[in-house]
């Protein structure tokens, strides 16, 4: 099933009126019937990912990618791959087949095409026309962010090379740092006004699951990152034993977590785009729902108050569209970020 509705919808075969219904199908296949995984050949790999992908399902593809049990690539690599195998089954010690065959490779386009988001227009060729759009947001308007939080890539291209960077931001301030190193913590509008969690020792967890404390935490981590942030529009906070008051547990490395909460307004998502000379582009950033959302490129603000604001040199334009920014550009450099309530 997942072939032939991922070969339906790239050809165009699927009814308009029964797509929704027929992607659920696709979703509900992938994620219950086979424990998110694929189940398809040759043909349906090339398909499979980017369908799901452009029908509102990008956690469940990079559920696919990134699930470390047969049959998928992470499979392979855990087993010590270095190249992609002809089969999904199969051990380092016990082959099935060859272990160097682009038999499973098509799939990677899709890490160009929809994480990155470098893409052409249908009717265009050459690159120049050029669409950046990572597909991130879900159909019910959350994100892969939790999954896969930042994407880097370049292609070569006849008319140069062509660069896309994103990040996912935070609702929350949030930040880790390594023992000497620091913690920096930055309101786009207003002010810290609380810090929720703070541990420097070996605290657990990420930005985008949350943290617990562990056995080994300075007894002065909140009352040291309050006092040097709330009130503030920005902090840093050294994560080092004299900064704390002591080292809360020898001989380990330590780290510095922390979760604020505060600031008017809350960057979403961070994206940066090289064009090549002679080439258009429209660089299309999610917005996750937000409401009043200001676009930036640098510190310059180019969207604010449902409004373009011309001025930037390259930018010719930025309106809203279906909970996206669309950022006309032409070629250069630029640095955006979308910033919302």
């Amino acid at each position: 099933i997942q072939t032939c509705i991922s070969l339906a919808a790239d050809l165009g075969v699927v009814p308009s009126s029964d797509y929704n219904e027929v992607m659920k199908n696709l979703e509900y296949d992938v994620r219950v019937k086979n424990n998110g995984h694929l189940n398809t050949g040759i043909v349906g790999i090339k398909y499979l990912l980017p369908t799901l992908s452009e029908s509102g399902y990008p956690d469940v593809a990079l559920n696919v990618v990134q699930t470390p049990t047969q049959p998928g690539w992470v499979y392979m690599v855990n087993q010590g791959a270095t190249t992609l195998w002809e089969t999904w089954t199969g051990s380092r010690y016990q082959p099935d087949a060859s272990w160097n065959h682009i038999m499973f490779g098509s799939q990677s386009a899709w890490y160009f095409q929809y994480l990155a988001g470098i893409r052409m227009p249908r009717g265009t060729r050459g690159y120049k026309n050029i669409t950046i759009h990572p597909i991130v947001q879900t159909n019910n308007g959350s994100s892969t962010c939790d999954k896969l939080s930042s994407v880097s890539a370049s292609m070569v291209v006849p008319r140069g090379v062509i660069k896309s960077e994103w990040s996912c931001g935070s609702p929350d301030l949030c930040g880790t740092a390594a023992e000497s190193s620091s913690v920096t913590l930055k309101c786009i509008s207003g002010v810290i006004k609380s810090i929720d969690f703070a541990s420097f020792g070996t605290p657990e967890g990420t930005c985008a699951s949350g943290f617990n404390i562990s056995s080994c935490n300075s007894p002065n981590s909140m009352n040291v990152v309050s006092n040097a942030c709330v009130g503030k529009a920005s902090c840093t906070v050294e994560a080092s034993n004299d900064v704390f008051g002591g080292d809360p547990c020898y001989n380990v490395l330590k780290h510095l977590s922390v979760i604020a909460s505060g600031c008017d307004s809350s960057l979403l998502f961070s994206q940066s785009a090289s064009i090549p000379v002679g080439s258009t582009t429209t660089v299309v950033s999610p917005t996750f729902g937000a409401t009043n959302v200001t676009v930036m490129e640098g510190t310059d603000v180019i969207y604010a108050n449902g409004a373009f604001h011309p001025g930037v040199s390259g930018i010719t334009n930025v309106v809203a569209n279906k909970g996206h920014m669309e950022i006309s550009t032409q070629s250069g450099n630029f640095d955006f970020s979308i910033v919302g309530q």
